[in-house]
């Protein structure tokens, strides 16, 4: 029994990988650790750095981030770049950390 299950398992994880891997292919590479720094750089750097960062991440076009910047506008008095950031990889207006959770549920 746990033998199947754990097969299921690793064809199931193996799907979400292929399936991750063809929806990267248009976008363009930046690689975990690239995008971790520029999380980081747009929560905690200065406003400049923030900013580039804040930058670079939306013009990835990719929602992954997204969770990361909601998070981000909890702990930053819903910093109005993040919020900007938000809106553009979103397509939504968004105007708080409140609303940013509704939009994500």
């Amino acid at each position: 029994m746990s033998g199947r299950i754990t097969t299921r398992l690793s064809v199931a994880i193996l799907c979400l990988g292929i399936a991750a891997t063809a929806a990267q292919a248009d976008a363009p590479s930046t690689s975990d650790a690239e995008v971790g720094a520029l999380a980081e750089r747009a929560v905690f750097g200065r406003s400049g750095d923030r900013d580039e960062a804040l930058d670079a991440l939306v013009a990835r076009g990719k929602r992954d981030i997204v969770p990361s910047l909601i998070l981000a506008t909890r702990y930053t008095r819903n910093d109005p770049a993040l919020l900007e950031a938000l809106e553009a990889l979103t397509g939504e207006e968004i105007a708080s950390w409140h609303e940013a959770m509704l939009w994500q549920e």
